[in-house]
């Protein structure tokens, strides 16, 4: 499963996931935008906008700012526990039971017979013109 739904923003995406997958640790915004592989100003708009809502706490070090996360933010838990049910999902294999042919499928459904009740109503229908081809073919009793 994927996240995309719910955060439509890649690079929000990319750097809650790496706050939430290492909690401890203090970076600039130029190592964090080469660990996400990420433009440091993509990277930097992001990490400021999550320093607003309280996820991220930032720091002076030196000419450039380090940011943490905020591990009593309120949502805290609940992205982390987001990620974690993402990531077991990501992991987990399914087995394949059976695979149908489209092609035969489209052939017996195609063979199932149309009840006459059901084909009287439909000739009593008001429309005259038919919405398809196929409920043309119904109307007039073709095959």
């Amino acid at each position: 499963m994927d996240l995309s739904f719910l955060i439509p923003s890649k690079v929000r995406r990319e750097v809650l996931r790496f706050f939430v997958e290492n909690s401890s640790v203090e970076m600039g915004v130029r190592e964090i935008a080469r660990e996400l592989k990420f433009s440091p100003q993509i990277t930097h708009r992001e990490l400021v906008n999550l320093e607003n809502w309280g996820f991220l706490f930032s720091s002076k070090r030196g000419n450039t700012r380090a940011f943490r996360v905020n591990q009593r933010f309120p949502f805290y838990p609940i992205i982390q526990r987001l990620y974690e049910i993402c990531k077991a999902d990501q992991n987990q294999s399914y087995e394949v039971d059976q695979v149908q042919d489209l092609e035969k499928m489209i052939a017996k459904i195609s063979k199932i017979s149309v009840p006459n009740s059901l084909m009287k109503s439909l000739a009593k229908s008001r429309r005259i013109k038919p919405r398809s081809w196929n409920e043309e073919k119904i109307l007039t009793g073709k095959s």
